[in-house]
């Protein structure tokens, strides 16, 4: 198994049983649940289309234009983590097997959802003029979980934040382009993070973190290509690899 473990691809499949009063499960009332990072599209006007990130086969839902959606899209975000209790009508053997089919589900309920937060992947020149490649500044840490998809990279970490009697500050993720390992179909990505110093701090706890970084500045390169291969790159090693269409360095409806 690689970093590209199954939890970041979700084709999770949750069975919880549905009980009645006197907590006997009650045959065929077991709800199924799925679990996946998702983007998504639209205004709200005609509802949302939420495109997950995992596959095979892929799945979108079609949903109306939910107070907890519209929140999220309205706080600059487009990316989530979310629970979809599906409908009692769905067949679940639709998602075994490794079929490349799209699969639009309608009629699902949002269980819990997490708003991502949202950067775009950045140029060394940019990275270099704002110090945040700098030696005395950047931490690089191998600890982190990568997938590209639907206009994102998503980067699931481990970051080392500073603990002080004033409380714990904050850390910035960064995806910056490396250039010299870049060609036609291949995009190499440094993950790194900044912490802010601090004096007389009592301790360091690591703990995870989701960030998710747009790949719109780089679609006019990479978007007509049929795959591209990304490289995730550490202290100078690639870490791991992944190919995502060209098509997918847009979100949709971009």
């Amino acid at each position: 198994m690689t970093k590209k473990i199954t939890f970041l691809f979700a084709m999770l499949l949750l069975f919880m049983a549905s009980c009645s009063d006197n907590n006997t499960p009650e045959p065929g009332d077991s709800p199924s649940y799925y679990i996946d990072y998702c983007t998504i599209e639209g205004d709200g006007t005609d509802g949302y289309t939420l495109h997950c990130d995992g596959g095979k086969p892929y799945l979108k839902f079609k949903m109306q234009s939910l107070p907890s959606l519209t929140q999220i899209v309205e706080s600059g975000t487009r990316r989530l983590y979310a629970v979809f209790q599906l409908p009692q009508s769905f067949d679940t053997n639709r998602l075994s097997g490794n079929k490349v089919d799209t699969i639009l589900v309608e009629g699902a309920t949002i269980k819990h959802a997490t708003a991502l937060a949202t950067y775009d992947v950045m140029s060394s020149t940019e990275a270099q003029e704002n110090g945040i490649t700098s030696p005395d500044h950047c931490i690089e840490t191998s600890d982190i979980l990568v997938h590209g998809a639907h206009g994102y990279i998503t980067v699931v970490g481990q970051y080392g934040y500073l603990i002080s009697n004033e409380g714990e500050l904050p850390v910035k993720v960064y995806a910056v382009v490396d250039p010299s390992h870049c060609s036609s179909d291949v995009l190499a990505l440094r993950i790194l993070y900044n912490r802010t110093e601090m004096d007389g701090y009592d301790v360091i706890r690591y703990k995870s973190e989701t960030d998710c970084f747009s790949l719109a500045p780089l679609a006019e390169q990479y978007g007509k290509c049929d795959n591209v291969t990304v490289e995730i790159r550490v202290k100078g090693k690639v870490i791991t690899t992944f190919t995502m269409p060209g098509r997918d360095f847009k979100a949709p409806g971009e």
